[in-house]
């Protein structure tokens, strides 16, 4: 038998967060009572603490996977023959958020804001898409931390321009894009929005619209 608690936990069904914390403690205890085939046995008890999603967790994370070495050496060796980068600055660099681990175009900070792996290539997976519905908007949908998760406070800034010169955020509630439906939950403390722009193609002398979006962390 295997019981779970922690007074940090909610008692509803779905983890509601972490509460503010920086991480989350759970105990879990082992017990066998014994019957006719086995003698009762002492309990067991191991605690896990989780790490609230947060830049330090995110790189102490990988530094714990497998593909790690093999992808730092690579990107050290790239940057020593491109860029001359060296030593203690070039490893720095690779656990940067301005840098790209994986060396498939997204920064370690969109990464981890899109909910993907800094290790892989997963670009066309995970990054924000453009989408048409034929309505003449246009879409675009991409993954980000909920409300609840986003204990780092990265903000995501969504923008739609008709020139691509001039971008107008969401946070215009007169000009910019709006978002559509309500999110979809992902799991794992991340979710699926659609954003839109407000006007129509048609509004736009049939020219193009476009719509990207932005993200900072604090």
């Amino acid at each position: 038998m295997l019981i779970l608690d922690s007074k940090d936990a909610s008692t509803s069904e779905r983890f509601s967060g972490f509460g503010g914390s920086k991480d989350l403690t759970i105990k879990i205890r082992a017990t066998q009572i014994g019957d006719a085939s086995y003698h009762p046995a002492l309990p067991v008890e191991r605690q896990i603490k989780i790490k609230a999603p947060s830049r330090v967790a995110f790189y102490d994370e990988r530094r714990m996977d497998s593909r790690f070495d093999d992808k730092k050496n690579a990107f050290l060796n790239k940057l020593s023959s491109q860029r001359g980068i060296t030593g203690e600055k070039a490893i720095r660099l690779f656990d940067s958020d301005n840098y790209d681990s994986d060396g498939d175009g997204m920064s370690n900070l969109m990464e981890r804001a899109f909910g993907g792996d800094s290790l892989f290539k997963d670009k066309r997976s995970v990054g924000p898409k453009s989408i048409r519905k034929g309505d003449g908007y246009q879409y675009l949908i991409f993954n980000k931390f909920n409300d609840t998760f986003n204990t780092e406070g990265i903000v995501y800034i969504v923008e739609s321009s008709r020139d691509l010169r001039t971008w107008t955020p969401h946070t215009d509630s007169s000009n910019g894009p709006v978002q559509v439906g309500t999110a979809l939950d992902l799991g794992g403390g991340m979710e699926r929005v659609v954003f839109r722009t407000r006007e129509k193609l048609s509004d736009n002398n049939g020219k193009s619209l476009y719509m990207r979006v932005r993200v900072k962390a604090r």
